[in-house]
């Protein structure tokens, strides 16, 4: 048992945990715990991801590879609980172990060796033995649960753990707006998912993602529905934080203590970006969208103008146009320079023309620039922030963080009006989205590091 934990398994310190079993299972089906022989393992959740995926450094004393004969066809289960004064949270998580990418023997020690492996879930593993071919029509949330739940033609994921489905409904294709007809030509169900992920958007253009969580649950959720405060409030309710500080208020091993730590940032790195010059060849701020339909050789050119067409919400509520309206280059603002990125789409207006639903193309070109400016703009504002472990530090979850200026009182003054001197950097402070989290255990202590990512900037001035 960690030393961070209590005789109850209750953790003293936000890090701690208890390792239940890192089961081992081999092609035979024998199974034995390894935690004692495991260094270190981290687990790793994306929104960009349909996949969690894992990997484990062990340090072997006891010839472990030719003992258990490891052959490349094993599992590993992973049981963690995490108990701190107010609740507790488990993990139960099983992994198909893809590779062993590293083997080496101590210099030192010839009885020591150490190796790495990683895996993925078991829809995941499953998706590399399965090619389809099969015809889908409906609406795009609908056909892809149907792939990642069904058992002959897809990847016989749980249903009760795609979140959103109830009494045989699945609340996504509610509000995806893409209906389609096509057919999936010979390829993985993961790669198919993909495919018509890419012509998925909600009412506002706003692209979906599809991916899994530590829990083990799989998402399909729009860029909208993760920024909506309603529909994705923000961790720990309106009032809570992670603050960058190193300073400490509460008494040591008091509750006060536990909370406080909780929410300190230990580490931040950030990419400010600011690039809006790439972000413009990108197709963020404007965009020419041209279609040749092949039925009846018409040509189409569509332009996109972020300052007049963007409709959807941002990760800050009361953010102004990323770009300023009033500043121009060649008496043009950016969302008037189309030509900064160009498309070229092929559509067939006869497809399917008896059907509601269209093909893939021609769902491309009612909503790709739309849903290409969304994804873009998630590029505004990124860091990595090193934190206390959490199991509920998720991928797709919204948190806030708040950032003290990076200058002395006493150097303040002097470059600023004195109504204005705040102790809170606004630019970098605020609510961003994560996009990744990497778990890290070792030695009885959870960390987690999260990507942040963020659309928009907070108004800083009225």
């Amino acid at each position: 048992m960690s030393s961070g934990v209590t005789k109850d398994g209750t953790a003293r310190v936000p890090s701690a945990y208890v390792c239940d079993g890192i089961l081992f299972t081999n092609h035979k089906g024998e199974q034995v715990d390894i935690q004692h022989i495991v260094n270190k393992f981290t687990i790793q959740e994306s929104i960009y991801s349909p996949t969690l995926m894992c990997e484990f450094a062990v340090r072997d004393a006891v010839n472990f590879l030719e003992f258990h004969e490891i052959i490349g066809q094993e599992v590993v289960t992973i049981k963690i609980t995490k108990k701190d004064p107010e609740n507790e949270k488990k993990i139960n998580l099983k992994f198909f172990i893809t590779e062993y990418p590293l083997f080496a023997r101590s210099d030192k020690q010839d009885s020591v060796a150490a190796f790495t492996f990683r895996g993925v879930s078991r829809h995941a593993y499953l998706n590399q033995l399965k090619k389809i071919s099969k015809s889908y029509q409906g609406n795009a949330a609908d056909v892809i649960f149907n792939l990642i739940t069904e058992k002959e033609t897809g990847l016989d994921f749980p249903k009760e753990n795609m979140i959103g489905f109830k009494d045989d409904v699945y609340k996504p294709s509610e509000e995806c707006i893409s209906f389609i007809k096509g057919v999936i030509p010979f390829q993985s169900p993961l790669n198919a998912a993909a495919e018509i992920l890419r012509s998925t958007v909600d009412i506002k253009g706003s692209p979906f993602f599809l991916y899994q969580t530590l829990h083990g649950n799989m998402h399909l959720k729009s860029l909208s529905q993760l920024f909506n405060e309603e529909k994705n409030p923000q961790y720990g309710g309106p009032d809570f934080s992670y603050i960058k500080t190193t300073n400490f208020k509460a008494d040591p091993q008091t509750n006060e203590d536990y909370s406080e730590r909780m929410r300190r940032i230990i580490g931040i790195t950030s990419d400010l970006k600011l690039n809006v010059i790439g972000q413009m060849s990108a197709g963020t701020y404007a965009s020419r969208n041209n279609f040749l339909d092949i039925s009846s050789k018409k040509y189409v050119t569509e332009s996109y103008n972020y300052i007049n067409d963007f409709v959807g919400d941002k990760s800050n509520v009361d953010s102004d146009s990323n770009i300023d309206p009033e500043w121009k280059i060649n008496d043009k603002n950016l969302g008037e320079y189309d030509s900064a990125h160009c498309t070229y789409l092929s559509t067939n207006d006869a497809l399917f023309s008896e059907f509601t639903e269209i093909g893939l193309n021609d769902t491309d070109k009612l909503y790709s620039r739309y849903r290409k400016s969304h994804l873009e703009l998630l590029e505004t504002q990124t860091h990595d922030v090193q934190l206390y472990g959490d199991i509920d530090l998720n991928a797709g979850t919204v948190i806030h963080i708040t950032i003290p200026k990076a200058i002395d009182n006493k150097d303040q003054k002097p470059m600023q009006k004195e109504s204005e001197i705040e102790q809170i950097d606004e630019l970098i402070s605020g609510r961003y989205l994560i996009t990744s989290a990497i778990h890290t255990f070792k030695g009885g202590n959870m960390m987690t590091k999260v990507q942040l990512k963020r659309d928009s900037f907070k108004k800083l001035s009225a």
